[in-house]
């Protein structure tokens, strides 16, 4: 669900961040090449650092 959510606010222009700590996908391989190649290149920050 995060990958359609992601691409639905990204078509509708609005600014897109990804926690990649806090989703996962039971393939890692494509958690990684969603956080790593997909969403960057929709123009969605990945956010690491979940410090405040």
């Amino acid at each position: 669900m995060v990958a359609a959510t992601v691409y639905d606010a990204a078509d509708r222009d609005f600014r897109v961040r990804v926690a990649s700590q806090v989703c996962a996908d039971p393939i890692s391989a494509l958690h990684d090449f969603l956080i790593g190649t997909l969403f960057p290149s929709r123009g969605v920050e990945i956010v690491t650092d979940l410090t405040p």
